[in-house]
Parts: C-alpha cells; structure tokens; sequence
C-alpha cells in the first residue's frame, strides 16, 4: 500500500530542514530557500496530511519517503508538454526503493512506494499501443546538419498543410528560408524547437547552412532544385505525413556518480498521431531523428517508471 501527500514548495523547504545532508537531486535540496514562505496554513496541510506531528517531527510513514528524496542516488523524469494539463512525474530511487513526485497546480504528489504500474496504465492513454509506424525512418546526423535537416522538415510540413487547404505552395526553400527557421524559435510545433530544448546549437551561419546541406544531399534526405533545396525521398514522406504536433513527450534520468555531480541524459518524442511518432534523442554531436510505434513509446515509458538504464 502507498501513501500520498500533497507538498508545496515551500513545505518541501521546510521539511528540507530534517536533512542536513541531501543529493543535488533532491527536491528537498531544491526548494529548501522556499522556507521562508512556510506559515502556518502550511503546517496545518502537514498536520492534516498526517506528514507531522504536533511537535513538528516527521511521522515514520513519512518519513521513509523523505529519506528517499533527500538521498535518492538516481532519478527519472516524465514531462507530457503542449496538453491542457501538462504531466510531470519525477520518480527518485534510492538502495531499491522509489518515491514518486508528480507536479501539480502549486503542490507536488508525493507517492510512496511510487506506483509504477499505475503509472504506467495512465501513459499508455497518451502513448496508445500500436506496434505500426506509417513512415519508417532513421537518420543519424551531426547535431547541426539535424538542425538544418528539421528545419527543412518543418517549412515542408508549413507547405503541405497549405496546400492541404487549397493554396498554391513549393516544397523548394532558399538557403536563407533554411537559415531563418533553424534559427528561430517558436513553438512545441516546430520540430526545430523541440531539439533546441535537448542540446545547445549556436545559430547557424549561411555557411554552415550550406555545409549541412551538403551533408543531407551526401545521405540522400535533400536535393538542390531550383536555386534552393527541398526534401527527398523517406524524408519528404516524412515531413508530409508528421503536419501537426499534438504534444511532445520529454524523457529523461540523471544518476549521481560522485557526491556533488550527476550524470544526465535526455531524448523527446514528438506525437503526431497514433502512428505518427517522431523520436530525437542526442549523443554527443550525433541526433538521432527516428520515427517509432506507440507501443515502443510505451514500452520506454514503462522502463524510465522502473529506474534508470543500467550502465
């Protein structure tokens, strides 16, 4: 049986007071300079929750959980961004045990032992299960070429959905429309965005536009027309058929490998529709850009739900 508590910012910082010694992961580490802002209104929430006593000491039940977050050694993270009600579940693991915090409005969850399976049921209504893919694709690129590459991908995907709506459109952009796009920000929508948020890129240089230009002709994903570039092949069949972002899945985990450092790793997922699920992930320079099935999706979900990969 778990049990859960409803925890401000400032009941963590707080309660952080407990811990003299907490990991850089800790959420206690992380909002105890929220102190200040307990009062009384948030001991009685505490109170009510059974969390403390009336002494201020931490009831045992409890207590377990903070001892877990204030010394998790690894953690995984969660995010479900672009929906009405955004999901955040942080999951921290320490000698076997985990303890859940989910974000809420002013509040975090705190779930203990985390309920992994239950989790697990709810994601599986965002990710679906499906094993099919309607564009199997797979690219491996230099993190800039990537950026160059969706931006191609997201001014084809602008085009189609014109074109989609009656108006006359090319799929053949300038170096210039290229450079703009890879540079610019915007929203979840833009698939530009979504590996700008995974790994630093300096803004792209005509030059350097056309050098990753070169390289997505030398892979066969582009190809010069007209005085500009366009999409070819799987590539193009991609960025027609991916129009329109529903939400964009964030995963990630951190481990501590000394006292004070973390080592920390994290991909995305953009979905498209049931079927249409692009996955990015960076190693190094290398960006992976990977279409995958919602059941894969599931299935990488359900192991983040367990602990970070091994090794």
């Amino acid at each position: 049986m778990s049990n859960a508590y409803q925890i401000s910012p400032a009941g963590f910082g707080w309660l952080a007071q407990a811990f003299p010694e907490k990991n850089a992961i800790s959420p206690l580490a992380t909002f105890e300079k929220e102190a200040h802002r307990f009062d009384e209104s948030e001991k009685e929430r505490l109170l009510s929750q059974d969390v403390i006593g009336p002494d201020g000491t931490i009831k045992p039940h409890a207590l377990a959980a903070f001892k877990v977050l204030a010394g998790a050694g690894a953690f995984t993270r969660i995010r479900i961004l672009g929906t009405d009600a955004p999901v955040d579940k942080v999951t921290y693991f320490k000698d076997g045990v985990a303890c859940s915090v989910d974000a809420g409005p002013g509040y975090f969850t705190v779930t203990f032992p985390a309920l992994a399976k239950e989790a697990g049921f709810t994601f599986e209504e965002f990710t679906g299960s499906s094993r099919l893919v309607n564009v199997p694709f797979n690219a491996k690129l230099p993190a800039k070429a990537a950026l160059a590459f969706l931006a191609l991908v997201d001014l084809s995907r602008a085009a189609a959905i014109k074109v989609l709506a009656g108006e006359q459109e090319t799929f053949v952009f300038s170096t210039g429309n290229i450079m703009d796009r890879a540079n610019g920000g915007g929203s979840l929508m833009w698939f530009v965005r979504v590996l700008k948020d995974l790994v630093r890129i300096a803004q792209l240089s005509s030059g350097e536009v056309l050098e990753a230009l070169g390289e997505l002709q030398d892979k066969g994903l582009a190809a010069e027309r007209d005085g500009g570039y366009m999409l070819v092949g799987d590539a193009l069949d991609l960025a027609v058929t991916l129009l329109i972002a529903e939400y964009v899945f964030n995963l990630g985990y951190g481990r501590m490998i000394s006292a004070a450092a973390c080592e920390q790793s994290e991909c995305s997922v953009v979905f498209c529709g049931m079927h249409n699920l692009l996955y990015i992930d960076t190693v190094g320079d290398t960006v992976t850009v990977e279409t995958i099935s919602g059941s894969e999706l599931l299935q990488m979900v359900a192991n983040l739900l367990q602990g970070p990969p091994v090794g």
